[in-house]
């Protein structure tokens, strides 16, 4: 079912991982936190091990007070979260780097775990760090950021549904465009463990992708590799939205008899994008001739003798080339 980015997941599934803070009213020495073990399971007092996995908290609650009639008169028994688990998301899509990440979370602020007799000189309480809320900005940022053909008003979130609201699969589709454009904060979604994000690709929007970039959606500086006839060859740090003129010109520029420029870019699902041209020092940016540059992407610059193109491979240090493959490529 589809639903409103606001409304999406009000309920949060417990799992492994997640600790919850169980107090027993009138019975003191039962309270405290437990956290719930790999299999799912807590350990209770009076009822060892009990199933926690896929339950929201109310759910464990009402579990709880009806599962404890057995052994105490008229159960009183609250339940809140104490810490969450860390929140593995899966991003996949138009962004730079797709995959599983997982973001840490932490501890809730300070509760008061016992209610103590006031003749008792004992306080227990849980001294929290605070939580850090996972957020789908912060997916982005992990990713590196967008691609070129990410079409930012068109991102899916897909989540596990709580039996309490009917089970299987929620989504929501979010606006990240009004977010980043319009600071549109109903957008920035919480995230939970499970999530999955689908960045949809779509018409090109090098405009809006540029401005993002200058953003902190993206990392500060990228690498790029250059090799060939430029004064510094070899692996080159460069302000995020460069271009490759600019990457060429911080690499001391072109030495003289430049001929033609090799362009490679190893795209996520591994097709290679390969451009070969003249050198154009008046290219526009974001230009075929003149593209704007993303981590990794590799500018060879040949070198022109009375006509005769030679073709000259520095080594680079990219980790995932040789010398022999880098030229394999080129020359295709």
């Amino acid at each position: 079912s589809n639903k409103l980015a606001n409304e999406i997941g009000s309920q949060y599934i417990l799992d492994s991982g997640d600790s919850i803070l169980i107090n027993y009213i009138g019975i003191s020495r039962f309270n405290g936190i437990y956290t719930i073990n790999p299999e799912g399971n807590i350990i209770l007092p009076e009822i060892n091990r009990f199933y926690t996995r896929n339950l929201t908290v109310k759910e464990l609650e009402k579990k709880l007070n009806e599962v404890y009639e057995e052994f105490i008169f008229n159960p009183e028994i609250t339940v809140s979260l104490q810490s969450y688990r860390p929140v593995n998301i899966y991003i996949r899509g138009a962004v730079k780097k797709p995959g599983l990440y997982t973001f840490e979370t932490g501890s809730l602020k300070s509760q008061n775990i016992y209610q103590t007799n006031t003749n008792q000189n004992i306080s227990n309480v849980v001294r929290g760090t605070g939580t850090k809320i996972t957020r789908i900005f912060d997916a982005i940022k992990e990713s590196n950021g967008f691609t070129s053909d990410a079409d930012l008003t068109n991102v899916t979130v897909i989540r596990k549904n709580s039996s309490i609201e009917g089970g299987g699969k929620i989504f929501t589709e979010v606006n990240l465009l009004s977010l980043f454009l319009d600071g549109d904060q109903t957008q920035n979604l919480r995230l939970f463990d499970g999530d999955n994000i689908l960045v949809k690709r779509g018409d090109s929007i090098n405009k809006q992708i540029a401005e993002l970039n200058r953003s902190n959606v993206s990392p500060e500086f990228i690498t790029v590799y250059l090799s060939g006839n430029v004064v510094k060859s070899g692996k080159q740090e460069i302000i995020q939205g460069a271009s490759l003129l600019q990457a060429i010109a911080s690499a001391g520029g072109k030495r003289n008899l430049t001929g033609k420029v090799h362009f490679i870019r190893f795209q996520p699902d591994g097709n290679i994008i390969k451009r070969k041209f003249t050198l154009d020092n008046d290219a526009p940016n974001d230009s075929y001739k003149n593209p704007l540059l993303y981590d990794g992407d590799i500018i060879n610059v040949e070198k022109s003798l009375l006509g005769k193109t030679t073709s000259i491979l520095n080594e680079i240090s990219n980790p995932v080339l040789s010398g022999y493959s880098l030229y394999k490529i080129f020359s295709d």
